[in-house]
């Protein structure tokens, strides 16, 4: 029993951890507000399903109408010059076919514009963003109003790498589990006779 509960340390001291947080506060809008972003002038969190668009994971979504405006978060406190994987999911309810843009931005600098006419569901964008230790994530967002038009958008997050252990780690393991293994081996020896 001992020898198992010593090798269940040795294999937990070893290893990293692989799971990290998100970065980003309130990212799929689960609070049904805008808590911890700035919430844009013309838009809303919603449940349920409007204009045939439900949320992409969860309940909630966010929406950005007519000139929208920001919705960004700009409290990220991370690592100075570490990479880091940014992903959301957005999608268009175009109901009239006036084109709307929609742009994400990150420190002020623009990574991407959607320009689109036509309705389409949940697509997945990811980046590779470097982190300053303080950043901000910007949404802009612009669709016709009037006609019931609106961008979506659900399931923000913003992760460091995953831990990969290095090789001298795993020899570190493997020594240590070879070591257990031979002290076991040698106590069990041992008693065989006395």
């Amino acid at each position: 029993m001992k020898f198992r509960l010593a090798l269940l340390i040795a294999a937990l001291a070893c290893t990293g951890s692989a799971a990290h947080a998100d970065l980003i506060q309130n990212g799929g809008f689960e609070t049904g507000t805008f808590a911890h972003w700035t919430a844009p002038r013309d838009g809303d969190v919603t449940g349920g399903t409007q204009d045939g668009l439900s949320a992409y994971d969860g309940q909630y979504y966010a929406q950005m109408f007519n000139s929208g405006g920001l919705l960004d978060q700009n409290d990220i406190t991370d690592k100075a010059g570490q990479q880091l994987t940014l992903t959301f999911y957005l999608a268009s309810v175009n109901i009239t076919g006036f084109y709307g843009s929609f742009s994400v931005s990150w420190n002020g600098i623009l990574l991407a514009q959607v320009v689109s006419g036509q309705t389409f569901g949940w697509t997945k964008y990811s980046y590779t963003v470097m982190s300053t230790g303080a950043d901000q994530l910007a949404f802009e967002g612009n669709q016709n109003y009037g006609s019931g038009s609106f961008w979506g958008i659900d399931d923000v997050s913003l992760t460091p790498p995953q831990a990969v252990p290095e090789p001298s780690s795993l020899v570190l393991l493997g020594t240590v589990l070879a070591g257990l293994a031979g002290f076991a081996a040698l106590r069990r020896r041992r008693k065989t006779f006395v």
